[in-house]
């Protein structure tokens, strides 16, 4: 895996991350909290399968790399990224070098509780 290159984060994303408040009248409500907001570089999109319901179904996949930072070290399929208005379900993280930076795998098409 090549090295994070500055030049290359040229997208501003936010990541956020699935909360629960309680409304006026005391019910649960699913809320998503801001993370932070980070310039990224977008990777080419990957087409990938996906097993459902004993079928396959084709799924894309869009890959970001951003800077690593402590408070975004433990990111998981627990956050989201959002990108010019669309959501992208995060659903894996690996982390590249030695703290350099993290390779985040989203799927745009994906749902997200």
């Amino acid at each position: 895996m090549a090295g994070l290159e500055t030049g290359r984060l040229d997208r501003r994303i936010a990541i956020e991350r699935a909360t629960t408040t309680t409304d006026d009248l005391g019910a649960d409500v699913a809320a998503w909290q801001p993370i932070r907001t980070v310039w990224a570089e977008r990777l080419t999109q990957r087409a990938t399968e996906a097993w459902k319901a004993g079928g396959t179904a084709a799924q894309r996949e869009v890959v970001w790399r951003i800077r690593w930072a402590p408070d975004l070290a433990d990111l998981s399929e627990r956050e989201r990224v959002v990108y010019a208005g669309q959501v992208y379900p995060i659903s894996g993280v690996v982390e590249f070098g030695r703290r350099e930076g993290l390779e985040i795998t989203t799927n745009p098409s994906g749902e997200q509780a």
